[in-house]
């Protein structure tokens, strides 16, 4: 049994960092996205292009976030 929890533990704990590193990463992609609009740098696509790329990092955010939520609730709750 302690075998188990500690396998579940590992995999939680996985999840958390996964999750962690993707946030970062869209924050990233996030401002460099706001500069590039600001600066109408749209390389070989056009700006309702990065506009709508740029509305999709933000939900990815979002989604992370709750997700980030939920996994320290849960360490909470242990």
């Amino acid at each position: 049994m302690k075998c188990l929890k500690k396998v579940n533990n590992a995999i939680h704990q996985r999840a958390s960092n996964k999750v962690f590193a993707k946030l970062a990463m869209l924050e990233i992609d996030r401002d460099r996205l706001a500069y590039e609009l600001k600066e109408e740098l749209t390389g070989p696509i056009s700006f309702e292009q990065l506009e709508l790329i740029y509305k999709s990092t933000l939900t990815e955010i979002e989604v992370y976030k709750y997700m980030s939520s939920i996994i320290e609730k849960s360490n909470k709750s242990e």
